[in-house]
C-alpha cells in the first residue's frame, strides 16, 4: 500500500479512441497503428469491472478527497520549459541534500575547507600549546562544522585512499597549493599507521582540541593503529573513531567503488524527484508526457551504471524513506526489474521499457483516499475493494496518452496484470485465463520484495532473507517459479544490505555477492560492529578467503537494534 498525499487535480476516464492523424505522439514516437483487437480486448476488461467504475460514470478515476466540484482537468497550464526546467532542477538539489550527498561545487568546497581547518588546527597544536587561544577560533568552527554534517548525513569521516583524502566517501579536490599543504597531513597520519577519523556525535571546541593534540602527539613514539584507537575509544567514547589504515590494495579498489557509488546515488536521487514529479503530475497530460521523459532519462543512466557494478546498484535498494513511500518504493521496483532483467539478459532497450512499465504500475495508487494508502491497521473489506481499484486506474493513466505505440500498450497490460498471481488469482481479475506478460512476472517478484522489506504503518519491515523465503514460498502461486530462482540468484542468499553475525562474534554487513558454485554464503561484509555490539568501521572481509580461518556467516540480525545505519554505510545517507 502506498503513503501518499492525493494530488488535488482528477484526470478525466480513458479518452475515447482517436482516429487517425488525431493519435497524440509520446515520447518522441510516430503516430502508431490503430488498437488491435486484443488491446481493444484488454480495454473492454478493465471498463467492465464493477470495483473500478464509481457509480454514474463508466471508468472515471475519482478523486482521492472528493469535494463535490466536477471532474474537469484543471484549466492552467503546465510552466514553460525553462520554468519547469529550473523547478525541476531545485527539487533535485533539495531532495539530494535531504539524502545526505553533497551535491555541487559549494558543498564539495565546504567538505574542502573543512579538513583544510582540519589539517590547520593539527598543525597549530603541534607548534603550540594545547591551550593557546590561539587555535581557539579554528576549533571553534570545525566543531560546528562536524555538528551541521552530523545533522544532515549522520556522521563525519576524513580518510586517507591512496594519495587522496576523502570526506564521507567522496574524494575531494584541493588546489595545487593546498595539495602541497595537505601533504603534511597525509605524512603524519601514514607515520602513526591513522586511516582517518570519524565523528559520530558532535564534539565540543576543548575535545576537538584534545583529540588533534594526542593525534599530533604520536609521532615518533612508536604508537601505532592499534594502540591510539584504544586512547581515543578510552578518552572519548562512541563519541569519535579511528579509521584503520587501508592496504594497497584496498585503496587501488576503493577508488573504483567510491566513484560509482557517488553516480549511483546521484542517479537514483535524481530519477527519485522525477517520480515524485510525474506522481504529482498526473492530473494534467502535458506534465505526464514530459516527466515521463525524465524518468526516462535517468532510467537510461542507470541502465549505464548498473553495468560496471550490480552490487553498488542493489545498495540503493536498502534506502527507505517511509514519508515518501510510493515515489520511494516505485525507483526500487524499477532497480530491481532491471537488475533481473539484466540477469535475464534482456537488451538495452527492453531494460528501458521493463523500467518504464514499473514506473506506471502504481500511478493509480494517487488517486485513492490518504486514509487507506496509510492506514495504521488492516484494511476492512470495504476498503480492501476501493484499494484493490489502483490497477484498473493505472491503466486509465497510460491510456489518456492516446498512444497505442507497442511499448505503451505493454505499460497497460502490465498495470492491469501486476496483481493478478501467477495461478490467476489476485485481482483486479479473479481468474485470469492468459498466460501473464514476462514484465509483469519480473515486476511482481520486485513489488513484493521491497515491499516486504519497507515498514509499512501496520507492520514491520521483514529483513531481506525472510523477504526471499516468503517469495520462495509463494513460487508457483503468487509468483513465476522459475524467475524467483533468478531473483534469488540475483539478491544472494545474504543479500546486500543484509546484517549478518560471523563465527568471529562480529557483526558485518553483505556489500557484495559472488557468482559460482559454493559461493552463495560466501559474500564479502564489512564489518560494523564488535562480538560486544560496539559500532567500528572495520574492514571488507570476502568470506571466500576467510573461510580457511573458520570465519563463516551465524545468522542474519536486525540492523536497526544494532544502531547500523545500512544506506549510510554504502553512501552516507
Amino acid at each position: 500500500m502506498a503513503e501518499n498525499k492525493p494530488t488535488g487535480g482528477v484526470p478525466p476516464a480513458a479518452a475515447p479512441k482517436p482516429t487517425g492523424t488525431q493519435q497524440a505522439q509520446t515520447e518522441g514516437q510516430a503516430p502508431a497503428a490503430k488498437p488491435t483487437g486484443a488491446f481493444a480486448a484488454l480495454r473492454a476488461k478493465t471498463q467492465s469491472i464493477p470495483a473500478a467504475a464509481p457509480s454514474g460514470s463508466s471508468v472515471s478515476i475519482p478523486a482521492a478527497a472528493p469535494t463535490g466540484s466536477s471532474a474537469s482537468m484543471p484549466a492552467a497550464s503546465p510552466p514553460d520549459g525553462d520554468d519547469r526546467e529550473s523547478i525541476l532542477q531545485d527539487e533535485i538539489q533539495r531532495a539530494v541534500e535531504k539524502m545526505g550527498l553533497a551535491a555541487g561545487a559549494r558543498k564539495q568546497r565546504v567538505r574542502e575547507m573543512f579538513v583544510m581547518n582540519l589539517y590547520a588546527l593539527l598543525k597549530n597544536i603541534r607548534m603550540h600549546e594545547l591551550h593557546n587561544q590561539a587555535v581557539d577560533p579554528v576549533a571553534a568552527k570545525i566543531s560546528e562544522t562536524i555538528e551541521s554534517m552530523i545533522r544532515f548525513q549522520g556522521m563525519v569521516s576524513i580518510s586517507l585512499k591512496g594519495q587522496n583524502i576523502y570526506c564521507n566517501r567522496e574524494r575531494l579536490k584541493f588546489t595545487d597549493e593546498e595539495f602541497s599543504r595537505l601533504q603534511w597531513l597525509v605524512s603524519e597520519w601514514r607515520a602513526i599507521e591513522v586511516g582517518g577519523v570519524q565523528f559520530v556525535q558532535p564534539i565540543e571546541k576543548q575535545q576537538l582540541k584534545e583529540l588533534c593534540h594526542l593525534l599530533a602527539s604520536q609521532r615518533g613514539t612508536g604508537v601505532k593503529y592499534e594502540q591510539i584507537s584504544r586512547m581515543v575509544d578510552e578518552q572519548f567514547g562512541r563519541r569519535v573513531r579511528i579509521i584503520k589504515p587501508a592496504t594497497a590494495e584496498e585503496d587501488a579498489a576503493e577508488k573504483v567503488d567510491v566513484d560509482l557509488r557517488t553516480r549511483a546515488y546521484l542517479c537514483y536521487s535524481r530519477m527519485l524527484v522525477m517520480i515524485r514529479q510525474y506522481f504529482a503530475g498526473l492530473e494534467n497530460v502535458s506534465k505526464q508526457i514530459t516527466l515521463a521523459k525524465k524518468v526516462r532519462q535517468c532510467i537510461q543512466e542507470m541502465i549505464d551504471v548498473a553495468q560496471q557494478g550490480g552490487h553498488e546498484i542493489l545498495g540503493l535498494t536498502t534506502l527507505k524513506i517511509p514519508d515518501d513511500y510510493l515515489p520511494n518504493h516505485t525507483a526500487n521496483v524499477i532497480v530491481l526489474s532491471m537488475l533481473m532483467g539484466s540477469r535475464l539478459g534482456l537488451s538495452r532497450r527492453q531494460l528501458m521499457e521493463l523500467g518504464m512499465s514499473a514506473l506506471g504500475i502504481d500511478a493509480g495508487q494517487v488517486f485513492l483516499p490518504a486514509e487507506i494508502t496509510g492506514k495504521n491497521g488492516p484494511l476492512t473489506p470495504e476498503e480492501r475493494v476501493i484499494m484493490e481499484r489502483h490497477p484498473t486506474y493505472s491503466v486509465q493513466v497510460q491510456m489518456r496518452l492516446r498512444s497505442f505505440h507497442p511499448s505503451v500498450v505493454r505499460r497497460i497490460l502490465v498495470a492491469f496484470e501486476h496483481h493478478i498471481n501467477f495461478d490467476g488469482t489476485g485481482y483486479p481479475f479473479e481468474g485470469y485465463p492468459h498466460k501473464l506478460d514476462l514484465f509483469t512476472r519480473i515486476i511482481a517478484i520486485a513489488d513484493g520484495f521491497d515491499a516486504l522489506t519497507t515498514a509499512r504503518p501496520h507492520r514491520p519491515a521483514f529483513m531481506a532473507d525472510e523477504a526471499l523465503r516468503i517469495l520462495q514460498n509463494d513460487a508457483g502461486k503468487k509468483y513465476d517459479p522459475a524467475l524467483v530462482k533468478v531473483f534469488i540468484n540475483v539478491m544472494g542468499i545474504y543479500p546486500v544490505g543484509t546484517c549478518v553475525q560471523l563465527t568471529s562474534g562480529e557483526f558485518a554487513v553483505v556489500v557484495q555477492n559472488h557468482a559460482g558454485t559454493g559461493q552463495a554464503a560466501k559474500p564479502t561484509v564489512k564489518i560494523v560492529a564488535t562480538a560486544d555490539r560496539v559500532p567500528i568501521s572495520g574492514a571488507l572481509t570476502d568470506l571466500r578467503q576467510a573461510a580457511a580461518q573458520g570465519i563463516r556467516i551465524v545468522r542474519t540480525v536486525d540492523a536497526a537494534k544494532l544502531g547500523i545505519n545500512v544506506p549510510h554505510l554504502f553512501y552516507g545517507a
